[in-house]
């Protein structure tokens, strides 16, 4: 009969050698008509093993229980479409195993009913295998990992009630009813090292799968995390450093573990001596009932063998012991120079205040770097350049190494930096983003891991800058002029009643279509002249987002009233820039803004109508906002600007029959639609 193998290990210091175990093990699975499916549900890079995240996946089955109903509820479908897949490849005829997180008794009835629903997994007969370890060195992994970064009853309540450990014979028994007693094995892990996976352990989940023992892969302790005070404090001073890269291992964790375990034992350093005595003993005291039953169920006196050491652990300090600068120098010594040049650009872009672990820490590596003369380009703290090149990129592989490369060519008397936000492109961006910048300190990248929706890129690539002087180029633009960012400061300098200064693009396009001047002189108000205004603005956006240099308004950070969201955002930006300062005009041409298809505004030079189509709704809401934000002293302009998107919806009525884009632009923008319907008429 066909089988379901369900592998759960319970207790985080086994979870990722299990796991590795078992990815080790795939070419002995295939011999033994074992198919091993590595379904895992996405997790964090700064949590997950990167060597196993990126080969083996998992069912999870939706097995934590967060929230009670509610989160059932929630994570129904995930079961039910990871259970499709498991059908699926059921459907082979070959055995399965699956490699599973945490059960939770709550949750477990949902998945052997949801599990009833497809027929080659009802017709298989399932096999349980539970790793199960002692609570009170689970409470401690926990404790160790969460080092500083989650209060004491932070981490008890997640003991308690996100996995639901002190109830692992409701599980087992429920498990029992489902597969049958002969079908379900519980391994016990007897060990109170927080770290240590007894290798007995894994050879029995080796038999209990049925893999011969003398092909069964050597069991591995790899993934031990430091025990010691100053090891902990070195683990969370790096908790957020980027051991992945757009989900590709670059960094190994388990060589970073492995040093600092190494450092601990050659200097001496002692495992952390306590824990939180109250929440401790509180715990266990809950798990007695639980594991009593689950000895009684075995034919067992006892559950785990030796008494809990907890009992006899100090209580925790009030105070935790931070790492010394001198222990902080002996780790940053086992460190190859590549690791340190890592761990200091790390640091270096940061965009946020350093914790005191973290700040000593990039202390001793800019100390390590300045006395043995490192090449590195990375240096701590960073600077704020004076002048900034702001930078979007999504999904312009093509094009970016030209922009970053027109930035790097600058001539510019007075340093800059270039900050480029990624907004989770799904090509080569990034890689060729990062590649370019390990190799130029000037640049300074972030990767948003989803897609921006409501601004999150500006919000981001604009919080980021605290420069005095902000150039802007688009990922798929680039400078012409190398001596453009310096023309520009020099202007600024020259004329501080100017808040803003721009010039002439050439606008070239992928088609093969000619090239243009942008903005022709014939836009621009009242000719070609030295200064502009916010008045002037308001007839057009004339400036073109690569020509552009602000004197920074926004150095202290962004207002609650900005909005990131808004579209066309440059011209947003230009204007609340232009309220505080006059426009400056250059007439050099010194950019290129290329045309492409895959443009935000690559309709704006087709049919008007189309391009409102598409984008009218969003330009009334940027004429709305700015609207409300000059407080109406603008009115008129802005209403005319209006009044040119609805009568485009109106156009599109007349043609289609549809008035959604009419009443939804009326509704959006009520005092612009009130003087627009008062002034048109419609013949019949």
């Amino acid at each position: 009969m066909q089988k379901i193998y369900l592998v759960y290990s319970i207790w985080d210091a086994a979870y990722w050698s299990t796991a590795y175990f078992l990815q080790s093990a795939r070419q002995e699975f295939s011999k033994i008509n074992l198919t091993y499916n590595p379904y895992f549900l996405p997790i964090s890079q700064v949590w997950g093993h990167d060597a196993i995240t990126q080969q083996l996946k998992c069912y999870w089955f939706g097995m934590r229980s967060r929230a009670g109903a509610d989160y059932l509820h929630a994570v129904d479908a995930i079961v039910t479409s990871h259970l499709q897949q498991l059908d699926a490849d059921a459907a082979s005829g070959r055995n399965i195993l699956a490699f599973c997180g945490s059960p939770h008794p709550d949750s477990l009835p949902l998945f052997f009913s949801r599990l009833a629903m497809f027929p080659h997994l009802k017709a298989c007969e399932l096999h349980v295998v539970m790793l199960l370890g002692r609570q009170d060195s689970e409470l401690r992994t926990r404790f160790l990992r969460n080092w500083k970064k989650r209060s004491p009853d932070k981490i008890y309540m997640l003991q308690l009630r996100e996995d639901g450990r002190h109830r692992m014979d409701e599980v087992y028994s429920m498990l029992m009813h489902h597969c049958g007693k002969e079908n379900c094995h519980l391994l016990l892990h007897q060990s109170t090292d927080p770290h240590m996976v007894e290798p007995q352990l894994l050879m029995q989940l080796s038999s209990a799968l049925g893999i011969p023992e003398d092909v069964a892969p050597i069991p591995s302790n790899e993934f031990s995390f430091p025990l010691s005070a100053p090891g902990l404090d070195m683990s969370r001073a790096l908790f957020g450093f980027p051991f992945s890269f757009k989900q590709k291992p670059v960094w190994k964790r388990d060589d970073f573990y492995r040093i600092l375990r190494s450092v601990e034992q050659k200097e001496g350093y002692a495992p952390v001596p306590f824990m939180p005595r109250e929440h401790a003993l509180d715990l266990l005291s809950k798990c007695v009932p639980g594991n009593t039953r689950l000895a009684e169920t075995l034919g067992k006196e006892t559950l785990f063998a030796s008494p809990h050491p907890l009992d006899t652990l100090p209580d925790m300090p009030s105070t935790l012991p931070e790492m010394s600068t001198q222990q902080c120098r002996t780790f940053v010594s086992a460190f190859s120079s590549e690791w340190r040049q890592a761990f200091l650009r790390y640091f270096r872009d940061q965009n946020r205040p350093l914790h005191s672990v973290e700040h000593r820490l990039a202390s001793v590596l800019e100390e390590y770097r300045q006395r043995n003369h490192s090449q590195s380009p990375y240096t701590w703290p960073r600077t704020t350049s004076p002048v900034a090149v702001l930078t979007l990129c999504r999904n312009q592989e093509a094009f970016i190494e030209q922009c970053m490369e027109s930035v790097t060519d600058q001539r510019c008397k007075i340093p800059f930096e270039h900050i480029i936000v990624d907004d989770s492109s799904n090509d080569d961006s990034a890689s060729i983003i990062d590649n370019y910048a390990s190799r130029h300190a000037h640049v300074r990248p972030m990767y948003l891991s989803c897609h921006a929706a409501h601004g999150e890129n500006v919000q981001t690539l604009f919080s980021l800058c605290h420069s005095t002087y902000v150039a802007l180029c688009d990922g798929d633009d680039y400078f012409t002029d190398p001596y453009k960012l310096q023309k520009q400061v020099d202007f600024l300098d020259m004329h501080p009643q100017c808040s803003l200064c721009f010039h002439p693009v050439d606008a070239i396009y992928e088609d093969g279509s000619p090239s243009r001047v942008y903005p022709p002189e014939n836009l621009l108000p009242g000719g070609v002249r030295t200064f502009y205004t916010v008045k002037d603005l308001l007839f057009a956006n004339l400036i073109q987002t690569n020509s552009v240099m602000y004197r920074w308004r926004f150095r202290d950070g962004l207002p609650d009233w900005f909005d990131p969201s808004l579209i066309p955002g440059d011209w947003y930006w230009h204007l609340l820039h232009a309220e505080v300062g006059l426009i400056g005009y250059l007439q050099e041409h010194m950019s290129v803004y290329r045309r492409h298809a895959a443009s935000l505004y690559a309709s704006a030079e087709g049919d008007h109508v189309d391009h409102r189509n598409l984008h009218g709704l969003e330009e009334l809401r940027m004429y709305n906002t700015c609207n409300k934000h000059f407080s109406n002293r603008y009115y008129k302009d802005f209403c005319r600007l209006a009044m040119g998107v609805l009568t485009d919806f109106v156009h599109i009525y007349a043609k289609s029959g549809d008035d959604t884009l009419l009443q939804k632009g009326c509704k959006l923008c009520p005092e612009f639609a009130r003087d627009f319907l008062s002034q048109i008429r419609i013949d019949s």
